[in-house]
């Protein structure tokens, strides 16, 4: 599993090169608002014709494809396989990480 964070010192390029051969993805951050960078990075995999859940608490689906509410959600055998882009509030990004960790 990869974790793609963006964050203030920009974007590492070999870590996004690794994180696009994963089998899918998970989007944390997912949203239904078009504008918004979870929703715009999840339509990126999808128009890539690469596989994607979007993670979201509030909406039971974004871009017609189902949600899960936490990335804990995600089938254990399926996390350790997946690249997960993290697009949350710091906070929020913590809890991720915290979870993923367990």
């Amino acid at each position: 599993m990869t974790v793609l964070l963006a964050g203030f010192d920009g974007l590492d390029t070999e870590r996004i090169s690794v994180q696009l051969r994963e089998a899918g993805f998970a989007v944390v951050g997912a949203s239904k608002d078009r504008q918004k960078f979870g929703n715009k990075i999840l339509r990126c995999y999808l128009q890539h014709d690469k596989a994607a859940t979007p993670v979201s608490p509030k909406e039971p689906e974004v871009e017609q494809v189902a949600a899960v509410k936490a990335v804990g959600e995600v089938a254990a055998e399926d996390i350790s396989k997946i690249g997960v882009s993290v697009i949350t509030p710091p906070p929020v990004t913590l809890g991720v990480l915290e979870e993923l960790s367990e």
